[in-house]
């Protein structure tokens, strides 16, 4: 038994340390393809953040969080009671009984919404949402400077994270 505590020691270190939260650098380590990335071609990085910034708090603005108290259905199951009798005494058990479900929780009912009027305001400023993958090796761009404009993306873009955590766009 002294044997197995290091290993299960160790299972549970590497099992907590799968939920901390990746670098940039790591999730391009790892080839995830970003999602829903808000891009807008011909603006320095500093003006699309501007302008991200401005969107979100416009749709913050016109639909506020509308948090709602719900409950998983709950049903209560019946108990039941058998009884044996052995010699003049009776003996009972009592099986099942209680309440399942019934968990409340909250939900924003004007998240979809707010994301929406979020979206439709970027597509306002001229931004389009895409997908980015990793470059693949040996294709390495600059890393994108604040005061370059952002380029216009291809069918082939791809995105480098480097060590020290900037960022490379090939336009493709």
């Amino acid at each position: 038994m002294k044997t197995l505590r290091p290993a299960l020691l160790a299972a549970a270190v590497l099992s907590l340390a799968a939920c901390v939260p990746q670098t940039p650098y790591e999730r391009f380590q790892s080839g995830e393809v970003l999602r829903g990335i808000a891009w807008k071609p011909g603006v320095t990085p500093t003006v699309a953040t501007r302008q991200r910034t401005d969107c979100e708090v416009k749709a913050v603005n016109d639909v506020p969080a509308n948090a709602q108290v719900r409950s998983t259905p709950s049903y209560a199951m019946p108990s039941q009671t058998v009884c044996n009798r052995v010699g003049g005494q009776a003996f009972c058990n009592t099986y099942g009984g209680g309440v399942q479900g019934g968990q409340t929780y909250s939900v924003d009912v004007n998240a979809d919404l707010r994301q929406r009027v979020y979206r439709q305001c970027l597509a306002d400023k001229g931004f389009q949402i895409v997908d980015l993958r990793p470059c693949p090796d040996g294709v390495t761009p600059q890393p994108q400077s604040d005061s370059q404009r952002l380029p216009r993306l291809g069918a082939n873009a791809c995105y480098r994270v480097y060590p020290n955590g900037l960022v490379g766009y090939l336009p493709g």
